[in-house]
């Protein structure tokens, strides 16, 4: 029987939602040694978990062949028949097949999607973990995508049997309500990676078409805990004569940007139309601003077009068209009670609970004596 899970993460624990609510679901399955191995500079303590943490930036191959060689000499330290390992996202897929020599079980939490349309360039390192996927995903005891979409892409490609999707949901165990701290300011609220791929400029350049009661919040780092290109829209914002109205906090802890967004009013969705994994994004985002009730405003991608549309938890825009994201912008805040009374079927129909359940059905086996 089972009695111990060693979660990897090439990453810091404090802004990753989607593994510390992994952890949560397993506890339910129970009573298990939660382990998490992972890097990082800053100390986040979880109760119950067991942490291995390996004080290092998640930033370059020599910090990565750091993690990977001390990862392996755990593995290879633990008692594999009572033992599952549970590796998250692609980085420390190249861990898979020290657990396959040591005839342990793993499960493959795939938080991105490699695979891009057909014609489309890959990079020496997604060349690298696409290769990885495509060894090793069909031996995970299962591979856990973010939403069904990327899960039919993965296993068609892959011609997986053993695949499952997970949404990322937040836990709505946050009560304070967005906008709840009173104020004469209106924040628009961005959260995620400050990167011009995401077309950030575009809001900057709309707060023209606002009135100077409108602000832009930004919360978050660069993907490689560095800032970004934070400098690059701090000089865009100075050039469009609005860095007054532009505020930028940096990374935050899950739960601390949840305070945060009391202040907010609206949350941004931006995503590009470029790969795959864009087009069939599965942003926390949307869980964390409907889990206080925050109406959103979003790019165009299937899903969120058709959970915004259908639930009129807020409004689109068009990358092309400044005024029209500014009027909608309006619209939300001018009729605001209308937008988050609508959040809360929404939230029903997209519950943490039922991604739970599904974990949980698919997971116990493996500790059935546990």
């Amino acid at each position: 029987m089972r009695t111990e899970v060693y979660f990897f993460l090439y990453g810091e624990i404090n802004t990753d939602g989607r593994v510390q609510r992994s952890m949560d679901f397993l506890r339910s399955i129970g009573n298990l040694e939660i382990h998490l191995v992972s890097c990082g500079l800053i100390d986040y303590p979880i109760d119950g978990v067991i942490q291995h943490q390996i004080k290092l930036k998640p930033l370059g191959f020599k910090n990565y062949w750091r993690f990977w060689q001390e990862a392996k000499t755990i593995i290879k330290s633990v008692e594999t028949k009572t033992t599952l390992f549970y590796l998250h996202d692609y980085y420390s897929m190249l861990l898979a097949p020290i657990v396959k020599a040591v005839k342990g079980v793993f499960i493959y939490d795939a938080h991105e999607l490699l695979i891009k349309a057909p014609g489309q360039k890959y990079t020496l390192r997604e060349k690298l973990f696409i290769w990885v996927e495509r060894k090793w995903a069909k031996d995970a005891y299962k591979v856990i995508a973010a939403n069904v979409e990327r899960e039919n892409v993965m296993r068609d490609v892959y011609k997986l049997t053993n695949t499952m999707n997970i949404l990322n949901i937040a836990d709505y165990k946050y009560q304070q309500i967005a906008g709840s701290i009173k104020n004469d300011i209106n924040w628009v609220v961005y959260q995620g990676v400050i990167t011009e791929s995401r077309k950030l400029s575009f809001f900057i350049c709309a707060l023209k078409y606002l009135p100077s009661s409108y602000k832009l919040m930004f919360i978050g780092g660069g993907p490689d805990g560095g800032q970004g290109d934070r400098a690059l829209l701090e000089n865009i914002a100075q050039v469009e004569g609005v860095q007054s109205r532009v505020l930028f906090t940096g990374r935050m802890a899950n739960k601390d940007m949840m305070e945060r967004l009391k202040e907010c009013k609206v949350g941004i969705i931006t995503y590009p139309f470029n790969t795959y994994n864009n087009i069939y994004c599965s942003p926390n985002k949307l869980y964390e601003y409907t889990a206080i009730g925050m109406p959103v405003i979003s790019s165009k991608q299937p899903f969120l077009e058709k959970v915004v549309n259908e639930y009129h938890i807020g409004e689109l825009f068009d990358f092309e068209d400044r005024q029209t994201f500014a009027t909608n912008i309006e619209k939300i805040v001018s009729n605001y009670d209308a937008y988050t009374k609508n959040i809360s079927k929404f939230i029903c129909d997209y519950n943490i609970e039922n991604e739970k359940h599904k974990f949980v059905n698919a997971l116990s086996p493996l500790f059935e004596h546990s």
